[in-house]
Formats: C-alpha cells, sequence, structure tokens
C-alpha cells in the first residue's frame, strides 16, 4: 500500500489533513471515499481503540482498490457548530464532495469508478451527498439508517434506559421528555427561530436548525430517486442502529430495486467488528479490526460495479 497525504479544501479556510491509500501498481483503479458517523472524529474514524476507516482502506489498497480519507471538519475545528446556519452541509457534505473531486484527479483512478462508503450517519447522508455534487458510480451505505435523525436519537435514548441502574430511571425519563418536547418544538420553528434556539441537555453545543435542517431532507426521497448500485449491511448485534427499524426500513423502502444489495452480519456491532459483550460503548475500549469478512465483500461488490 503507499499512502499520499493530502489536503482537501486547501484554498479555504476549512481545509483539512487526509489521505488517500493507493495499491503499490495498476492504474483505472476504482476508488472509495469514506464519510464518517456522527461526532467529531479523525480520518480514521478513531473511536476509542478502534480505526474502522484506517482498517478499510488498508485492505482495500490490497485488493487493489484506491480510497480517500479526512478529518471532519469539527475535529479540526472544534468550534464551528457555534456559528450560524450550522448544519450537516457544513460538517459533512461539503468535504465529501471535495474529497470526491480530488480523488477522480488522481492520475491511477478512474474517475468513472469512484464510490461512497458512509457509516452510520455518513451512511445516511451518502444519497444526498451523491445528489448534490457528488456524482458517485454507487454507494455503500454500512450502519445507517433512512429515518429522521430527531427519531433515531429519541429511540437510542429510550433503548439505553434498559442499560441504566433502576435507581436512576426516573432521572432518564425525565431527560428523554424533555428531548422530546425540544425535538416537537422544532417543527414549529421557523429557520431564524430554530437557529436562535439552543437545544437542551446533552445537545446544547447544537442550536436547533441542525436538527430541522437534517430532518426537513426526506432521506426515502433520495433512496427512491437513486438509479445507481447500493450496497446496504449492517450488524445485528449493533446498539446503535436497529435490524427492525432501520435495516429493514431500507429494505422496505427499496423493495424491488434489483441494483440494492442487502446484507445483515451475524454477531457484529456498529464499527463491524465482533466484540459485544456488554452492547454498550464499552466494547468499543477493546482492540480489534473491521471484520475481514465485511471488508472482502465491500471489496468485491466494487470490484463487480467496476
Amino acid at each position: 500500500m503507499i499512502e499520499q497525504d493530502i489536503k482537501i479544501n486547501e484554498s479555504t479556510k476549512f481545509s483539512l489533513d487526509g489521505k488517500i491509500a493507493l495499491p503499490e501498481n495498476g492504474v483505472d483503479l476504482p476508488a472509495v471515499v469514506l464519510v464518517h458517523g456522527s461526532g467529531s472524529t479523525d480520518m480514521d474514524e478513531t473511536v476509542f481503540q478502534l480505526k474502522p476507516f484506517s482498517d478499510i482502506a488498508e485492505y482495500l489498497a490490497q485488493q487493489g482498490i484506491a480510497s480517500i480519507r479526512y478529518h471532519k471538519r469539527t475535529w479540526v475545528y472544534k468550534d464551528l457548530r457555534q456559528t450560524p446556519y450550522f448544519s450537516v452541509k457544513e460538517e459533512t457534505i461539503d468535504d465529501a464532495i471535495s474529497a470526491a473531486k480530488l480523488i477522480k484527479q488522481n492520475p491511477r483512478v478512474s474517475p468513472k469508478k469512484v464510490f461512497i462508503l458512509g457509516h452510520s450517519q455518513g451512511g445516511m447522508l451518502a444519497p444526498r451527498i451523491d445528489a448534490e455534487g457528488g456524482d458517485f458510480a454507487g454507494m455503500i451505505i454500512m450502519a445507517g439508517s433512512p429515518l429522521k435523525i430527531t427519531e433515531i436519537i429519541l429511540r437510542q435514548c429510550e433503548e439505553s434506559l434498559d442499560k441504566i441502574p433502576f435507581i436512576l430511571k426516573p432521572l432518564g425519563k425525565w431527560q428523554i421528555k424533555k428531548i422530546r418536547q425540544d425535538f416537537k418544538q422544532i417543527e414549529r420553528l421557523s429557520d431564524d427561530e430554530a437557529n436562535a434556539h439552543n437545544m437542551w441537555g446533552p445537545f446544547k453545543e447544537f442550536n436547533a436548525y441542525y436538527f430541522k435542517e437534517f430532518d426537513s431532507h426526506s432521506l426515502g426521497k433520495y433512496l427512491l430517486d437513486m438509479q445507481k448500485p447500493m450496497f446496504i449491511f449492517q450488524g445485528n448485534k449493533d446498539f446503535q442502529v436497529s435490524v427492525n427499524a432501520d435495516f429493514n426500513e431500507y429494505k422496505r423502502i427499496l423493495l424491488g430495486n434489483p441494483k440494492v444489495t442487502f446484507k445483515l452480519y451475524d454477531g457484529l456491532n456498529h464499527l463491524m467488528n465482533s466484540n459485544t459483550a456488554k452492547g454498550t460503548f464499552d466494547d468499543y475500549k477493546i482492540p480489534a479490526k473491521v471484520d475481514e469478512g465485511v471488508m472482502k465483500d465491500i471489496a468485491e461488490w466494487i470490484t463487480r460495479q467496476s
């Protein structure tokens, strides 16, 4: 594998360091843009002891597939969420499009064979990124969801009640009630009002516009409009997205679309490894790599489309 240090948005105020991973040999290569999940993460999508994007980039290069990964904008520019009208466009979409344009210019990469792999929230946004300028050959959605972001957060909060001590459950229920009220209020706010409204509690670093803008774009419509090949998968031990609510909803929306491949992996978590003993974020503190079977399937799917 050859890794090249690069910058996306180099001539702008939001320049971001990244890497292009390439096989040692070959031209006219397929390539993948790796798009992070929620939160502020580095180019490897580091979560405690795990570096899933580094794992995937290395494996794909060994299979003759290039990739580009880069620091998430909010990982470098820490106060960006406090800027007016901040949304996933500034957080994720614009940079993914810039990364796609950059890797298409690489002399060893075929610009017609560039795919997107979005993980979690990055997977949710992948169809929108494609529609707004990514112009990919196809997309890979890893542990994503076609639902509204507010619906997912509320469900995650409710499911977390089962994992906290009994004595803390009343407090947890009260907090969830406050979050639900805050999210419900967003629907009634104008864009200007949402921008001026600070969220409650655990989401106080966001203003309400972030959630309003996200949910105003129908993820299901982007999927229905998609005429490109898609590979959608997750693990059945994922405690952050649900097989029934999320994975099966993808299946429902895309029923009958011959260009979609679905796969559910037995015994894997949200970061696609088998550390699932606790079913909490503590599982991510145990060193592990992305399951090799998953990476093999990604590589083979890309090769078939190329």
